[in-house]
């Protein structure tokens, strides 16, 4: 019963804490980066947003606060200790915490917010002055008819001119980081035949085609093209 659970809340030791090993959220290198912003420039937020552990001082909620106060040398967290949960209300309050509710009105968040300051506080969501991006998500594609036979990998692109760049990179005397970045971007000039690269992909293992999508070698789906960084949306459709 709720109403036998007992609650603390103490200032305690971040080594006397226990990681929640099946915690299923996780964070994105640049939301990390804006979160140890966030709270190096609002210490007292932690003050009002207690790390929540059980009895045995194992973490329900704050995985990703608690790692970004590592991140800066702390030590020390204010916790919430919950005493009296069972494992399945564990388990319920782990997936329920990360599960954020409700949704944005992007014209006041257009019209009476700073983009600039909700961008750095992590909002998750690009502003669009057509709405809702997530109307702009929900878009139909062409889809093609892969062929029945995998290519053979030397027709998913021309290289040619790579390897001639690449070659007079060898033969010129520079920096070796240098020799790296001129490398990168000689990988530009390949051409790529994207019909054999989505022939290809059709018969590629799962990690091969984890590979090219996150490479961006092949088409996907808009929502996931967003979340993946290959696009963005402008504040205006008359941008160039």
């Amino acid at each position: 019963m709720d109403d036998e659970v007992e609650v603390k809340t103490f200032e305690a030791s971040i080594d006397d804490l226990t990681m929640t090993l099946k915690n299923p959220r996780t964070i994105k290198k640049k939301d990390f980066d804006i979160l140890k912003k966030s709270i190096k420039n609002f210490p007292s937020m932690m003050k009002v947003r207690e790390v929540v552990v059980d009895e045995n001082m194992r973490v329900l909620g704050g995985h990703q606060r608690i790692k970004a106060l590592q991140a800066q040398g702390k030590t020390k967290v204010l916790v919430k200790q919950v005493i009296g949960w069972t494992e399945e209300q564990k388990d319920e309050f782990l997936i329920k915490d990360n599960i954020a509710n409700g949704d944005w009105d992007n014209d006041k968040l257009a019209n009476e917010w700073d983009k600039a300051k909700l961008e750095e506080w992590g909002l998750p969501l690009k502003i669009a002055s057509s709405g809702d991006y997530k109307e702009l998500l929900e878009v139909s594609i062409p889809y093609y008819t892969p062929a029945e036979d995998a290519p053979e990998v030397d027709e998913l692109a021309d290289l040619s001119d790579v390897d001639r760049l690449m070659e007079r990179i060898a033969n010129t005397k520079c920096d070796p980081e240098l020799s790296k970045i001129l490398q990168v971007r000689a990988a530009f000039f390949a051409d790529f035949n994207f019909q054999r690269i989505a022939d290809y992909y059709t018969h590629a293992d799962k990690k091969v085609k984890e590979l090219m999508k996150d490479l961006g070698l092949v088409i996907v789906m808009p929502k996931e093209a967003y979340e993946r960084g290959m696009c963005d949306f402008r504040e205006s459709f008359d941008e160039e």
